[in-house]
């Protein structure tokens, strides 16, 4: 194994060598494999399974990269504990999601998928596949659409799956929601229906469920079209405009609308934040400073408490040369909890334009 390979683990209690036991590997979009091994290791106590999180695997790496990582992680874990073969599960969050599914679909051993925020890479032409699949959305996430579309696939494909969701954003799922995936897969053999489907059978007799999704699916149709708009609108509409409409979706997503409406609101906002985060970068890695300082200025409207707007704005004042303006933003991100960048990407920001100490200072608060 790469000794640079390396990941989190949870034994249960009741472990013992002799004795073989399921596998459920976790996969962080930020490589932080500890985060759903503490999340989750009650219930690997509980159902008695081993929980693995990579320390390695993460958004923005190569599928080439990706499967060298899990090529190496999976043999690794198989050699220090005894593990069931014929139970290993994926579990993985956003872009851990899609590697989970990615590496299912390139393996066949493995069992079953928790996917968490989104779904597969793409349902263009995948390969036949075998393994269970359950998604999860939080109702205030953006990617909540592309699991419904997912689950729509999945239904003509004849595979086992479910897809469910619980009250919050684009997040890890609370306990509770991936306990039910993990008694939907049945890891201990658990005879007959699981929980989750002795759910949705009393509710897929009720007609308020089935009126109240095919409303939700409504909704949905809606915020594609909406999202197609504010794509649409990135370049050509002024931030006065911009302003009235994130007003106008703040306002649809506090309580006292309907619920499905509301939530719909939060999600557009999540999306026009990440929609943001990714074209100002592409901006500033163009250099096109006009463009960009407008994407920040609409990033930070439409996601006040995040603090990435702010150290936009200070690389954005750096390149133009106002030290004091870039000091001052840089205060501000540190203000709203800036601390995840690492320092050797803003050094290599900052190392080859004049600055004064007071910036590196700052700088130096980050970590």
């Amino acid at each position: 194994m790469d000794p640079s390979n390396t990941f989190a683990v949870y034994l249960p209690s009741t472990f013992k060598p002799g004795q073989r036991y399921p596998l459920v590997m976790a996969f962080d979009p930020h490589a932080v494999g500890a985060l759903p091994v503490k999340k989750y290791r009650d219930l690997a106590e509980k159902y008695e399974f081993i929980l693995v999180g990579s320390n390695v695997s993460k958004n923005g790496q190569s599928q080439d990269m990706t499967e060298n990582i899990y090529q190496s992680l999976m043999p690794a874990v198989r050699s220090f504990f005894p593990i069931d073969t014929s139970r290993i599960y994926l579990l993985g969050f956003s872009g851990g999601a899609r590697v989970a599914s990615l590496m299912a679909l390139s393996h066949p051993g493995i069992r079953g998928v928790i996917g968490c925020g989104a779904g597969f890479p793409g349902t263009e032409s995948l390969p036949e596949f075998h393994f269970e699949f359950f998604g999860i959305a939080g109702l205030g996430d953006f990617n909540l659409n592309e699991l419904m579309r997912l689950d729509d696939f999945l239904n003509k494909t004849g595979n086992r799956h479910f897809i469910t969701t619980f009250p919050g954003p684009h997040e890890w799922p609370p306990l509770e929601t991936v306990e039910d995936a993990i008694l939907w897969m049945k890891l201990k053999g658990e005879p007959g229906l699981s929980r989750p489907e002795q759910k949705i059978l009393e509710l897929e007799t009720s007609r308020s469920y089935q009126k109240n999704q095919s409303y939700r699916r409504e909704i949905l149709k809606k915020e594609e079209s909406i999202q197609r708009d504010l794509m649409n609108s990135l370049f050509s509409k002024d931030l006065q405009w911009w302003k009235g409409k994130i007003s106008g979706f703040e306002a649809g997503s506090r309580p006292g609308n309907d619920p499905e409406t509301e939530w719909m609101n939060q999600r557009l906002l999540a999306f026009l934040s990440l929609f943001c985060y990714s074209n100002a970068n592409a901006a500033m890695n163009q250099d096109n400073r006009e463009l960009a300082g407008k994407v920040i200025g609409i990033y930070r409207m439409s996601d006040p408490g995040n603090p990435e707007p702010e150290y936009l704005q200070a690389l954005l004042y750096m390149r133009d040369e106002d030290t004091t303006a870039s000091m001052a933003a840089l205060q501000k991100a540190i203000d709203k909890g800036f601390s995840d960048k690492p320092r050797a990407i803003a050094q290599n920001e900052f190392e080859n334009m004049k600055t004064n100490r007071r910036f590196f200072d700052l700088l130096q608060k980050m970590k």
